[in-house]
């Protein structure tokens, strides 16, 4: 995700994106539900770790798990992790 089509997205929008690489990280999407080899998953982590942290920054703070996923009250450790 480049910086400029990044640049005029919307709070919503963000989250949204937030929320699909969110959990487009479970380990069942991330393996592909087990197909993918080891580093076909590592290199599919690296990038929507770059693509989470890209708009993490572009937002200016790590969401908190309610406001991705309205009604519920769990912390999701992958933005967590990288929020910080």
């Amino acid at each position: 995700m480049n910086q400029s089509a990044t640049a005029a997205l919307t709070e919503k929008q963000i989250m949204d994106k937030l929320r699909v690489i969110d959990e487009r990280m479970s380990p069942e999407n991330l393996s592909c539900d087990g197909e993918l080899s080891q580093g076909e998953q590592a290199a599919k982590y690296r990038e929507l770790a770059r693509e989470l942290k890209g708009l993490l920054k572009l937002l200016g703070r790590t969401p908190t798990y309610a406001e991705l996923y309205p009604g519920t009250f769990m912390a999701s450790p992958r933005l967590v992790e990288f929020g910080s």
